[in-house]
């Protein structure tokens, strides 16, 4: 048995990113991904494969992704087995080389499910030193947001005061970066016609990232900001026309964009954000079967920012050219769609649309029969009074179609499309006739 651990860590540490995911880079192909990593690390972790001491020693050139995987397999394994379990020996001796925002997690992490009057000196007083290096800068999209943004999402409620003192230097010393958090951050609730003027919104895909998505679909999901029930999926063809059914009636699906863990969109294992990500293919295979069901699972990644803060009248403002121009100008000044903006910017990676190998067996529940996840958009696979849904499936071969593609396994592989995610206003589910008129359409 020895010998097979062994054997399993040469192998998981030889693979580890041997082929580089490209999520994040629309239109990028994935071969393996985020939580692949995630899950090698946790076995590595469980099985005692490598130890806490010796795992510096690891002859191996951790990537970001690497880093990121490992303190997050580290932060739920800690957060499920509780306080006082083996696997905190791992989080006292950190990979090497560790960038600052991983940093940043494993204080985090310690702080809040091992030892709450843990301070990381050495991290807080680095992160001061990079402040006054950075604020002699002009460019400010050289800012590392990512670790501005997770500091404030961490510790924003932070009652000791050497982490509050930090927390109030970065809002005076970056008070471009508090204000766009703070915006995207806020509550927001779109009216009905913000919902129908984006759903009536044509974008040009012919300009849109060189063309790329000239042939891509538009999938809308519609949920209420209550995440419990869920959401309609319609899906227009590239030619702007809403996709239908053979029996000529307009197709719709329903789907889950909820948190396990009733977590916001900026955090992580947080809400599936609203905003828009691209859809680019999906996974070679259907591989974890029991977490993400039979079917290959949609590749969504987020959309990019380049730009640099400006100063306005009104504050500052983060541009994002690239999403604005997916959206109508009445909603440019909007911040509902930036909590996608947020999430990217925040470090969240690799959300998916997946099925799922473990239903929900609880009628009680007002998402039966779907399964939330970690921030993924959840498909049904389940047999409910004799009748077995496929959702996946039935959302794979309807993109298909409404591509014009035939329906295969190969072309399964072409799939490029834009998810726009809105929540419509109102309590309770969301009926298909509410949506038929808030939309001005009908089914």
């Amino acid at each position: 048995m020895r010998m097979l651990k062994i054997m399993w860590a040469l192998i998981v540490l030889l693979s580890l990113y041997s082929s580089q995911a490209s999520s994040g880079v629309p239109g990028g192909q994935v071969k393996k991904d985020y939580y692949m990593a995630y899950n090698d690390f946790k076995k590595l972790i469980q099985w005692e494969l490598v130890s806490p001491t010796n795992f510096k020693n690891v002859d191996q050139d951790w990537t970001k992704e690497d880093q990121r995987a490992w303190i997050d397999a580290l932060w739920d394994l800690v957060e499920d087995e509780g306080p006082q379990n083996k696997y905190i020996a791992y989080l006292e001796h950190p990979m090497p080389g560790v960038l600052p925002e991983i940093q940043l997690r494993y204080f985090y992490v310690i702080r809040k499910f091992v030892d709450q009057n843990y301070l990381d000196h050495g991290y807080l007083k680095g992160l001061e030193a990079r402040l006054l290096k950075q604020k002699s800068k002009r460019k400010l999209d050289a800012i590392k947001l990512e670790e501005i943004y997770l500091y404030y999402s961490f510790y924003e409620k932070e009652k000791n005061s050497e982490i509050g003192n930090v927390y109030v230097k970065l809002m005076k010393n970056f008070p471009q970066v508090y204000e766009q958090y703070k915006i995207s951050t806020q509550k927001t609730v779109l009216s009905q016609q913000e919902v129908r003027e984006v759903f009536d919104f044509n974008a040009d895909l012919n300009s849109y990232q060189q063309g790329q998505y000239a042939n891509a679909v538009r999938l809308y999901v519609f949920c209420r900001s209550n995440r419990d029930f869920p959401c309609h999926i319609l899906i227009k063809r590239p030619d702007g026309e809403l996709h239908r059914g053979e029996d000529g009636q307009i197709w719709h699906g329903l789907g889950l964009a909820a948190s396990a863990k009733g977590l916001p969109a900026e955090q992580r294992d947080g809400q599936t954000p609203m905003g828009i990500q691209s859809m680019d293919s999906v996974m070679p295979e259907a591989n974890f079967p029991e977490l993400f069901g039979k079917y290959r699972r949609v590749i969504l990644n987020w959309i990019p920012n380049q730009a640099e803060f400006i100063q306005t009248k009104t504050g500052w403002q983060l541009p994002e050219p690239v999403m604005e121009q997916l959206l109508p100008a009445s909603t440019h000044g909007a911040n509902w769609w930036r909590q996608a903006a947020l999430a990217r910017d925040i470090g969240r990676v690799d959300l998916r649309i997946h099925g799922t190998g473990r239903p929900n067996l609880d009628p009680a529940l007002p998402w039966f029969p779907f399964r939330k996840t970690s921030g993924c958009f959840a498909q049904r696979e389940a047999v409910v009074d004799g009748h077995e849904y496929k959702d996946q499936r039935v959302l794979l071969d309807n993109v298909m179609m409404a591509m014009g593609l035939k329906l295969s396994e190969e072309n399964e592989l072409q799939i490029k499309g834009l998810l726009y995610l809105m929540e419509v206003p109102g309590e309770g589910a969301l009926s298909l006739e509410e949506l038929a008129s808030v939309l001005g359409i009908a089914f």
